[in-house]
């Protein structure tokens, strides 16, 4: 029996949200959505430790999309 199985599945499911948080901030990009300077907002230029617990959208990540399109 592996007993640090835990805290590789912790790991793991970590590099995981951190990958899906950048990915879709990638893809926002690809859709010609810019950075903005809001705290915890996904289109933040440094990944935001709520983004990758809970991948969402900020009121100001909708305002920043509406924006530019």
């Amino acid at each position: 029996r592996d007993l640090h199985y835990p805290l590789r599945r912790q790991r793991q499911m970590c590099i995981r949200d951190r990958l899906k948080t950048i990915l879709a901030h990638e893809i926002l990009h690809l859709v010609g959505i810019p950075h903005i300077k809001v705290k915890n907002a996904l289109m933040n230029p440094i990944i935001q430790k709520n983004q990758v617990r809970n991948l969402s959208l900020t009121r100001e990540d909708i305002i920043n999309f509406e924006k530019n399109f």
